[in-house]
């Protein structure tokens, strides 16, 4: 089983999602798990990332939960702050773009949908995915 945390694409480009669609060819017979990163919704070309993945046989999870060979798997694409000079930067969605930008209303979401993923098919603790982004862009 491979599993995927996040940041599957460097700018959120469908012609990036291609190239990992053609890596991940080498292990089409794997189930492959993954929940998406900010960078991954950066150009606004989400929707055609995300067809591209599950296309090609990825089980991608946001707010959802899956069971694999007994394996019960939550997803939810992270969001967080940082320290320092790697705290969180305006890159990726717009809601992270607000959030870093100090509107901190939508930011609960993704725990929300993490909890709701986690009362999934697997009754059982599944394993838990989400992508944090470091904020170092």
């Amino acid at each position: 089983m491979l599993v995927l945390c996040g940041d599957l694409t460097d700018y959120g480009l469908a012609e990036e999602a291609r190239v990992l669609v053609k890596e991940l060819a080498a292990v089409k017979t794997m189930p492959v798990v993954a929940v998406l990163g900010n960078h991954d919704y950066e150009s606004n070309e989400t929707d055609q990332v995300k067809g591209l993945l599950v296309d090609a046989g990825v089980h991608l999870l946001d707010g959802e939960a899956c069971e694999i060979d007994g394996v019960g798997f939550a997803g939810a694409k992270g969001l967080g702050g940082g320290f320092g000079e790697r705290a969180l930067q305006p890159w990726g969605e717009e809601v992270i773009k607000r959030f870093s930008a100090g509107d901190h209303r939508r930011g609960p979401q993704a725990r929300v949908g993490a909890r709701e993923a986690a009362n999934g098919p697997a009754h059982r603790p599944p394993a838990l995915l989400a992508h944090s982004g470091d904020g170092g862009g």
